[in-house]
């Protein structure tokens, strides 16, 4: 296999097979750059060499490029396959016979404005429905999403999506629907 690198004033040199390290195939490219022989040891680019890259550029931009052996990285975090993997983290769909439920948080102030303590609110006993799972032939849901439900004191998995805690019940072990 030769590679090549790219001279800073003429096309393409080949690399020799010597030179190039057993790792190279590890990465996903290889850029190389080389200056020739009659430009070694100046720091800059003669004249006429200069005037050509200027026309080179105007030409082609991607002339003056390093050359790249391997395709660039197809997939960015913002490509639609991340996106479908973000979305799935916020929608998570119960099993079994199970419901996803949010608690409601404790009130922090009165209808009169004396704020309450946290260690003397507790923990309230009724969430918001936030998902359920699927319908079965032996087993059909019997609370809906966005229905308000009355939670045991004890139970529940609690899980914890982007930074929100929700509970999953079973829907056997859920107390009653609130109405209104």
């Amino acid at each position: 296999m030769v590679v090549f690198r790219r001279c800073l004033c003429h096309s393409l040199h080949p690399l020799p097979s010597f030179l190039v390290p057993p790792f190279f195939f590890s990465f996903s490219f290889f850029v190389s750059t080389r200056v020739c022989a009659h430009v070694k040891n100046t720091k800059r680019l003669p004249q006429q060499h200069a005037n050509t890259e200027k026309k080179k550029r105007k030409n082609k931009k991607e002339k003056n490029s390093p050359l790249l052996l391997f395709p660039k990285q197809t997939h960015h975090i913002t490509s639609p396959m991340f996106r479908t993997t973000v979305s799935a983290l916020k929608k998570l769909q119960p099993l079994g016979q199970r419901v996803l439920v949010k608690r409601t948080l404790a009130a922090k102030q009165t209808k009169a404005g004396v704020l309450i303590p946290e260690q003397v609110a507790g923990k309230v006993n009724e969430g918001t429905v936030v998902a359920v799972a699927a319908a079965t032939k032996d087993w059909t849901p019997t609370v809906k999403v966005d229905d308000t439900v009355l939670l045991p004191e004890f139970g529940g998995s609690s899980v914890k999506v982007e930074g929100e805690e929700f509970f999953l019940y079973n829907e056997d072990s859920l107390l009653g629907v609130l109405q209104g």
